[in-house]
């Protein structure tokens, strides 16, 4: 028997059957934070002990502190309960400010010369994919010619097709791999 947070080898069923059973894991511990403030609270009120407001008190917290994660992971995804809140429903509507700022997060970061030499060094695969690399002029035909039919296989976009920014990334995209394998071959050879 497998459990754990729905990662990995499981299917997608094992997956959303985890997910019920932590849903009501989570809501049942909140109606118990309820049920115990309530309790508390009416014993506070009806001459109960002193300790009882502490109860109340760690019972209210658990209120608050499960209501406020919900709303905040609700609130990143969709609309709580539907209402029109500012700042609620963040990733679906600014998913694309995120992939842009997480692109150029890499781009800065990792995707450096010096990070293009420390990969081209650490990585085992880059001497076995050195081979793909056009070294002739017709082998570098034959690599636009297959870039060319994905693109226009995938989106109907054509290599020669202008200021397509997917033509422009995916160009892009080959130059880097281009850079690495010679990067990897010029070092092969010096070694």
């Amino acid at each position: 028997m497998e459990f754990g947070l729905g990662f990995g080898r499981m299917d997608a069923t094992t997956r959303a059957k985890d997910l019920r059973k932590m849903k009501r894991g989570a809501t049942s511990l909140l109606l118990v934070a309820a049920v115990i403030f309530l309790c508390a609270r009416w014993w506070e009120v009806n001459a109960g002990p002193v300790w009882i407001g502490y109860i109340r008190a760690m019972a209210e917290a658990g209120m608050v502190g499960g209501l406020a994660d919900w709303f905040a992971v609700t609130a990143l995804f969709r609309r709580p309960l539907g209402l029109p809140i500012p700042h609620t429903a963040i990733i679906p509507t600014k998913k694309d400010q995120i992939g842009e700022g997480l692109a150029g997060f890499v781009r800065q970061y990792f995707l450096t010369t010096e990070t293009e030499a420390r990969l081209g060094e650490q990585l085992s695969l880059l001497p076995l994919l050195q081979d793909w690399v056009p070294t002739t002029a017709y082998e570098a035909k034959e690599l636009t010619a297959m870039l060319r039919s994905y693109l226009h296989a995938t989106d109907g976009a054509d290599i020669d097709g202008g200021d397509d920014p997917q033509v422009d990334r995916a160009a892009e995209a080959v130059s880097y791999c281009v850079r690495v394998m010679t990067m990897t071959r010029a070092r092969s050879a010096s070694a």
